[in-house]
């Protein structure tokens, strides 16, 4: 018996194709009013829907007011499928649209249709609507359908690929990972070498333009700390050394950079994979740090993206140096570029290894960021365990 689904099209797309990957029907039908033809969200569905290898169909000008209006649309639809697939399983999905059109689509289908499913993002799962005898299945619990590159082009974006697709940064990142869960559990009791760190190695490194494009190049290798490390900063100090990250000598204000990736993890990329080692480390189920993507007018890059049970959890990450950007500017960057590319149901982290300031927490908290700052830092792994659920 061939599958038919059956949904109509909206500006959030996750809740119209997570079922039809789990579910792989044969044709796909999509109902589509004028905004959502013109604005380009019904082609644009259509294509992933393609992609995944399903035959679909745009079925346009559904009414979106006017229940009458909407049944009559409906009456047709269903007429034109039954005819087309008299003996298929059909399964319509309530999601889309807005209230009145959902309304119309489950009041002609219920009784005809094999189920009626409403996706519910949020809380990972399908539930199976009541049939005309009121009789209710159990809800289905969602699988992992999507990872990070399958979501970001179902949100419009073309994964470019990202550092941690490398063998050879994998195997640095595997070397380097017990100094970065160090700096992050004893952050507090560092913060004095990871400050100076993160200053010097800033002002290692001059960014030049080629054809266009920022490019880092160590250009002052040899620098100095402010102060000999003591105590904690001085065993650090130590560690780091003894890992290859550094050139130093025990006794030493001197210290000496030896090359650009190693440089950029002491001035602040440690925090990013320390986030990428802990959602590895909690078995998320794909999780990618330094991604590139790129839309049709600009070219991004991604700290960290992890994507488990169909959910985009993105993370910025934020070391004591700031650079230029004050706590507003932060919090608008991490919003914007987030919003589209994590979607309704996602959310977005701001990992910062300073104590946030009242303000940056204030617009953090009006566009739904949050933020772990260095108190919580050490236990991120049961913050990431909590999300995962």
């Amino acid at each position: 018996m061939s599958k038919v689904n059956i949904l109509i099209v909206s500006g959030e797309q996750l809740p119209n194709l997570i079922p039809l990957l789990m579910d792989k029907p044969e044709k796909a039908y999509l109902l589509a009013s004028k905004d959502m033809v013109e604005y380009g969200n019904a082609s644009r569905l259509a294509e992933a829907i393609k992609r995944m290898g399903i035959d679909v169909e745009i079925k346009a000008n559904m009414p979106d007011f006017d229940m009458r209006k909407i049944q009559d649309y409906v009456l047709q639809i269903a007429a034109d499928i039954r005819t087309a697939h008299p003996n298929a399983e059909i399964t319509v999905n309530s999601t889309g649209g807005n209230k009145l059109m959902a309304m119309g689509l489950v009041d002609v289908w219920r009784g005809e249709a094999n189920r009626i499913i409403y996706v519910d993002t949020k809380h990972r799962c399908i539930e199976i609507l009541p049939d005309a005898q009121g009789k209710v299945e159990p809800a289905i619990t969602m699988g992992n359908e999507l990872d990070v590159p399958t979501y970001l082009r179902i949100q419009g974006f073309n994964y470019a690929g990202s550092a941690s697709d490398k063998p050879d940064w994998n195997e640095q990142a595997v070397d380097r990972k017990d100094v970065c869960k160090q700096l992050a559990k004893e952050i507090e009791s560092l913060a004095w070498l990871i400050g100076d760190l993160n200053r010097i190695a800033y002002d290692a490194i001059e960014q030049s333009h080629v054809n266009g494009k920022k490019v880092d190049n160590l250009v002052r290798p040899q620098q100095t700390l402010s102060a000999l490390p003591r105590n904690e900063n001085l065993a650090l100090l130590k560690k780091i050394a003894s890992a290859g990250l550094l050139q130093w000598e025990t006794g030493s204000k001197n210290i000496e950079f030896i090359d650009l990736e190693k440089t950029r993890f002491l001035s602040g990329g440690w925090l990013e994979e320390y986030a990428w080692h802990v959602m590895r480390d909690e078995k998320l189920f794909d999780a990618r740090m330094g991604v590139n993507v790129t839309d049709k007018q600009t070219r991004n890059e991604f700290d960290v993206l992890a994507c488990h049970q169909n959910q985009l959890l993105f993370v910025e990450c934020k070391t004591l140096r700031f650079t230029q950007e004050n706590d507003n500017e932060i919090a608008y960057k991490v919003d914007s570029l987030s919003r589209d590319v994590r979607g309704l149901f996602g959310q977005t982290w701001l990992l910062t290894a300073r104590k946030p300031t009242d303000i940056l927490k204030d617009r953090a908290k009006k566009a739904y960021i949050r933020i772990i700052g260095p108190d919580e830092l050490p236990k991120l792994r049961d913050i990431v365990r909590e999300w995962r659920g």
